[in-house]
């Protein structure tokens, strides 16, 4: 049962759709489409809780701020893991 810190260093790969829709009488071209993929480095800081209900099943809560260059997101996890 404890706290503990949450520090990390990924690559994110985003995969962006941008589908332009077509007005009424006008004719969509491809070039009007548009689809895109990025790769940034992401940084996580964050804190989380894990409290065993048994020796191997385990309870736990995580609340993270993920810095991805134009993406910057807060993220919260909670579940149940079973440990080996």
């Amino acid at each position: 049962m404890g706290v503990y810190p949450i520090l990390g260093l990924g690559y994110s790969i985003m995969k962006l759709n941008n589908v332009i829709e077509k007005p009424a009488g006008v004719d969509i071209l491809p070039d009007d489409y548009s689809d895109d993929s990025e790769g940034n480095l992401n940084f996580d800081l964050g804190v989380g809780y894990e409290y065993y209900f048994t020796p191997t099943l385990k309870g736990f809560a995580e609340a993270k701020y993920r810095y991805v260059k134009n993406y910057d997101r807060t993220l919260l996890q909670v579940g149940v893991a079973y440990v080996w």
